[in-house]
């Protein structure tokens, strides 16, 4: 444990909350003898790992991007993990320290290291990663949070990758390293600003491409247009709205980014095979105004 403390190790998240480190505003949590997490800049993160108890294990290392640089991970051995932390200046992130055994046995297969110099962090799980860095919950609470918030993006960045579902950070045909960068910077954008009147030029502008290379690289890197992305997030934004809300569904349209009635209705019955208003009625297990039987 950190500090030469004595406490016995934590068995489990609640536990874990009673024994957080901390280094100005920056957290190091030990889970259990087989676990630590880490929030904070990249010298705090490389001067923990440093700890004889992160010795041989393996690590999660989740560095968050900047300007024109996407927020990346990387699954490696913590001494190339100290190295990268060493490179990467002032950005800031989150660290898993574990064993492989426990890695394993989370039920994603193997945990090895990666022969990819990483992967761009999708949107969904930078937000879990930013929630942990930024929460401003006090004491003990805080201690808590970040621990639910850091296996829950261990458990899905698992997930994700055996799905194959991990885009690598590699110059892969027309890509070079710095497009593919700008590419992943676009796709972040739509799933921020979908709801706006979004543009190739306004995207390409945002992130340094111009549209020739925006919509090939796109279409590359994740097989898939730029309007059929936007399409996607709207849509799918629209039926959690649909079902977790009353609101009119003209209403949910307009907030998903469509600018008339119609034209929803028709991408969202293309999408899910129902019009708008006969999927709310389904999914709250109505038709016609008649609640169906159990």
């Amino acid at each position: 444990m950190l500090h030469g403390a004595s406490t016995p190790e934590p068995q489990d998240v609640a536990e874990a909350s009673a024994y957080a480190w901390s280094a100005e505003s920056n957290g190091w949590l030990v889970l259990s003898d087989e676990t630590t997490l880490g929030f904070g800049d990249a010298r705090f993160l490389r001067d923990a790992l440093a700890t004889p108890c992160n010795e041989r294990r393996l690590v999660l290392l989740f560095l968050l991007g900047g300007a024109r640089r996407s927020a990346s991970i990387q699954i490696v051995a913590s001494a190339a993990a100290a190295e990268q932390l060493a490179n990467a200046g002032g950005t800031v992130g989150v660290v898993c320290s574990a064993q492989p055994s426990f890695l394993d046995g989370l039920g994603y297969g193997s945990a090895a290291p990666d022969d990819y110099a990483g992967y761009y962090l999708p949107h969904e799980l930078v937000a879990l990663a930013e929630a942990g860095l930024s929460t401003s919950m006090p004491g003990r609470a805080k201690s808590v949070y970040r621990a639910a918030k850091g296996m829950e993006l261990i458990c899905e960045t698992l997930r994700i990758r055996a799905a194959g579902q991990l885009v690598p950070i590699i110059g892969n045909g027309l890509l070079s390293r710095a497009d593919s960068l700008r590419i992943v910077a676009a796709k972040h954008l739509i799933a921020q600003r979908f709801s706006e009147k979004l543009t190739l030029e306004s995207i390409g502008r945002a992130c340094g491409l111009n549209r020739a290379k925006l919509t090939r690289g796109f279409r590359e890197m994740f097989d898939c247009s730029i309007s059929e992305t936007i399409a996607e997030y709207r849509l799918l934004h629209a039926r959690k709205m649909l079902t977790g809300s009353d609101q009119r569904v003209a209403t949910v349209g307009y907030a998903a980014g469509y600018s008339n009635n119609a034209s929803f209705a028709r991408a969202f019955h293309r999408r899910f095979g129902l019009p708008p208003s006969a999927f709310r009625a389904r999914a709250r297990g109505r038709v016609g105004g008649i609640a169906l039987a159990a």
